[in-house]
């Protein structure tokens, strides 16, 4: 069992199959600025909605 609570967003939630790099880069600097000082900061799940042919880069 996990120390702490475990706890954080899932883009599928907000933005389905139409994310993208520019809007997670945008959501991740607000959690990291939202959880700050936190001992147990919040993750984040990056989800493109399982389609095969979208193709997310994280390599910029």
């Amino acid at each position: 069992m996990a120390k702490t609570p475990v706890y954080g967003t899932n883009t599928w939630y907000y933005v389905f199959t139409s994310t993208s790099y520019d809007l997670v880069k945008k959501d991740v600097e607000l959690l990291d600025e939202c959880t700050k000082g936190l001992k147990n900061r919040l993750y984040m799940v990056v989800d493109d909605g399982g389609d095969k042919e979208y193709k997310f880069d994280f390599s910029r």
